[in-house]
Order: structure tokens, then C-alpha cells, then sequence
């Protein structure tokens, strides 16, 4: 089934909403911002605002939609001829996408942990736990876990998000190629780890 292609006009729209948001994280607590100085900022009317979104919350989570982002490659996980190391090929780009967004988001995460650390701890980590129920999904298919998926999902994403969080929220010398690098590795350390099964289904 084709997918319809989100108008041009909603995307921009959309990208003007998230990059106000933005810009305001980083001159005020997240408690404090209304959804008129979100419009005020993106220079757009109320009634488009709620078009595309219910409440500030429901625009915090497209920010950190990684899903979003990676939606081609989570729809060739669907691909029913995909073997285990095609899946690992996908898995491991979706998993740099992720880490690069919370890179690049460094700022505004930052200033988020500082007020309201439950907020932005809950956003990404719900991110991240979506992906990772998706990819599990599918893999879990072509290979048996020892564990139960859901307690996997929740260990990798908490873990993820604890990593990602602390990474822009305290101030270190680590480079950012190298972070990036570092979380790539040792999440494909443990996706080929003995957790799975490796004999193909």
C-alpha cells in the first residue's frame, strides 16, 4: 500500500513549529512556553497550530520523533526476504540517526534536563522504545530471544536514553564522531550478541 506523501506546505509548516519550539527551549523553561508563543515565533495562527498538533507536548514529541526520521529504513525491516544481517544493515543506520538527532538537539536537551529532566527523559526515552518494539518485531521473527521483548525493549531504550541524556546534559570532553561511534558499537555488540538465538528461523 502506497503511502501519501505529507503536502509540502504541512512540512514546512510542521519544520517552522518544532524550529520555534527550539529557539524557545533555549530562552525558557519548557513549563513556562504557551502554545500563542509558539505561534508567535513561527509567525502562524492558533487554529494552524492545533491543525497539526493537540497541545505543546504533542509538538515536543514530533521534535524527537525518531521513528519519523527513520521511517525508510524501518519499512524495509518489513521486507519478509530479509535475513538477519540485512536486518542488522538497517537496524545499525536507524540507531546513528537517533544518536545523531540527540547530538545535534545537545542544546536544547541540555536546557530541558535542567528544568524539567522527567519531561525530556520521558519524551526520548518513548522514542526510542517505539523504534526499538518495531525492530525487535521483525528480527525477533528470523531469530529467537532469550528474553522477553518487552523487557528487552525496555532495557535498551532506558539505557540508550540515559547515555543520550547524560551525554548533552553534562559538560565532557568526549567528540561527538566518537560518541556517536562508541553507542553505534556497542548496540551492535549487543544485537549480535548470545541474547538472540543464531540460527535462522
Amino acid at each position: 500500500m502506497l503511502i501519501k506523501k505529507e503536502d509540502k506546505r504541512v512540512t514546512k509548516t510542521k519544520r517552522d513549529l518544532r524550529n520555534a519550539l527550539s529557539s524557545l527551549l533555549k530562552a525558557k523553561p519548557y513549563a513556562k512556553i504557551t502554545v500563542c508563543d509558539i505561534c508567535d515565533e513561527a509567525v502562524v495562527n492558533r487554529m494552524t497550530f492545533y491543525k497539526h498538533y493537540m497541545d505543546k507536548n504533542d509538538l515536543l514529541n514530533d521534535m524527537f520523533d525518531f521513528a519519523r526520521l527513520s521511517a525508510g529504513e524501518l519499512d524495509s525491516l518489513k521486507n519478509s526476504e530479509a535475513t538477519c544481517d540485512d536486518i542488522i544493515k538497517c537496524i545499525l543506520p536507524i540507531l546513528k540517526q537517533v544518536a545523531t538527532e540527540c547530538v545535534d538537539k545537545k542544546d536544547i536537551i541540555k536546557c530541558m534536563f535542567e528544568n524539567e529532566s522527567d519531561v525530556i527523559g520521558d519524551v526520548i526515552y518513548n522514542s526510542i522504545r517505539t523504534i526499538a518494539v518495531q525492530i525487535f518485531g521483525v528480527y525477533m521473527i528470523k531469530r529467537k530471544c532469550r528474553y522477553d521483548q518487552d523487557l528487552l525493549c525496555e532495557f535498551l531504550a532506558g539505557g540508550i536514553t540515559k547515555v543520550l541524556i547524560s551525554y548533552a546534559a553534562v559538560k565532557n570532553d568526549y567528540p561527538k564522531d566518537k560518541f556517536i561511534s562508541d553507542v553505534i558499537s556497542v548496540c551492535e555488540i549487543i544485537i549480535n550478541s548470545e541474547i538472540f538465538e543464531h540460527d535462522e528461523q
